[in-house]
């Protein structure tokens, strides 16, 4: 936690040094220093961080407002002009309807229209190719599914964006923007998923600072090509980022965050799965706490290890799929403890199969975890914490409380 709280700290130094952020350095700021689509006058500048969890299934946002008195993040919940309705989930879909690429909940409605064309988990399908359970849609002319996962993140910069400048007008400000993107991946080494989201993340960003057009009602196939296309070309010409950790974060780190931050969480040693649609996350940590005052209170975070990878939910939805033979896998998401009471026992092995796969991404952050702990016996009876949509599932809850 320290090491975070450092870097927090450092960047706000050069946001308020500079008037912009690390990130910022690598893509020029738009005409006149405004962000897209706002206009120079009274506003002020402000340096506002976007966290930007790009999932599977769905993706969430939250900011953070770096000069504020004190420490404030926000979290991001479509308007209703936007398509949101009240939810801070934002699918991660994209769909062609009518000759228009359109995102989040307005692509989730598309996807119901006849002669529609949906594009589901497509950051598996464009950075994780192999673990990808969902159809082989035909892509658009001339896009991969690379530049369409692009494009779902810069929609969701520009939600991103959207929410900080409300935020800001009471206070006659507008935001300049920086992001960090998660990523499903234990390191930030150079394996072509990490690559691939490093490129994600930074083409989007290009593609927001250099006035994409708004993407909430949808865009042409050949204007995205264009937006991808060219935030591309600009990036490869910048060469390699000064830091990959300015644009892509493991996803493991949320979860240390998360029960850090819970005031239901004392001081002790914890491990924690997070188990999405596409992939899984296990860390191990120990909260260790401080006196003041006459009682302790946590005070820092010891990481020991962590994996990440696929798979996810969606394996077991595709056992589902394939098992009760109608509808494709997605639509089993959310509906799995109801369906599999279903599966026929020829595949209850491969679901057993895809549980065991998950429960491995777990001992791999425990083996990575354990001789680092001089204590080895705490390992015993340590609370976990199960998270994200696996959660919910009581078969996936039973293989893992084996751990």
């Amino acid at each position: 936690m320290a090491i975070i709280k450092k870097f927090i700290r450092m960047m706000h130094r050069e946001s308020r040094s500079t008037g912009r952020s690390a990130r910022q350095a690598d893509v020029p700021d738009a005409p006149g220093g405004a962000a897209p689509g706002q206009t120079v006058g009274a506003a002020k500048p402000r340096h506002v961080h976007l966290g930007v969890d790009f999932g599977t299934c769905f993706s969430k946002l939250v900011f953070r407002d770096y000069e504020a008195p004190e420490d404030r993040s926000v979290v991001v919940v479509p308007t209703a002009d936007e398509g949101g309705d009240g939810d801070f989930r934002i699918p991660s879909l994209v769909t062609l309807s009518d000759g228009l690429l359109h995102f989040g909940w307005e692509a989730d409605r598309r996807s119901r229209t006849p002669g529609s064309r949906s594009y589901p988990s497509i950051k598996m399908r464009a950075a994780l190719p192999a673990a990808f359970h969902g159809p082989s849609t035909e892509l658009p002319d001339g896009l991969t599914a690379e530049d369409l996962a692009t494009l779902a993140v810069v929609f969701l910069l520009q939600l991103g964006d959207a929410a900080a400048s409300r935020y800001l007008k009471p206070q006659r400000a507008r935001p300049r923007l920086s992001m960090t993107m998660g990523a499903p991946v234990k390191g930030l080494d150079q394996s072509p998923a990490v690559e691939t989201f490093l490129r994600i993340s930074r083409c989007a960003f290009d593609a927001f600072k250099h006035g994409a057009p708004p993407l909430v009602r949808g865009v042409s196939v050949a204007d995205a090509r264009a937006i991808a296309h060219e935030a591309r070309d600009r990036v490869a010409a910048l060469g390699p980022p000064v830091s990959r950790r300015d644009w892509v974060r493991s996803e493991a780190e949320s979860a240390l965050l998360w029960a850090f931050r819970s005031p239901e969480v004392g001081a002790g040693l914890y491990g924690a799965v997070d188990v999405g649609a596409g992939s899984t996350d296990s860390s191990f940590f120990r909260i260790t706490p401080i006196p003041e005052h006459g009682a302790w209170r946590k005070h820092g975070l010891a990481f020991y290890g962590a994996a990440a990878g696929p798979p996810g939910m969606d394996a077991v939805c595709r056992v589902l799929a394939e098992g009760l033979g109608k509808g494709d896998f997605a639509s089993y998401r959310g509906r799995e403890d109801e369906e599999v009471r279903n599966l026929p026992p020829s595949h209850h092995e491969r679901l057993h199969g895809s549980y065991g796969e998950i429960y491995d991404v777990y001992l791999r952050a425990f083996r990575a975890s354990y001789q680092k702990e001089p204590r080895q016996r705490a390992f015993a009876g340590r609370p976990l914490f199960l998270l994200g949509g696996g959660s919910c599932h009581n078969g996936l809850r039973t293989r893992l409380s084996h751990a």
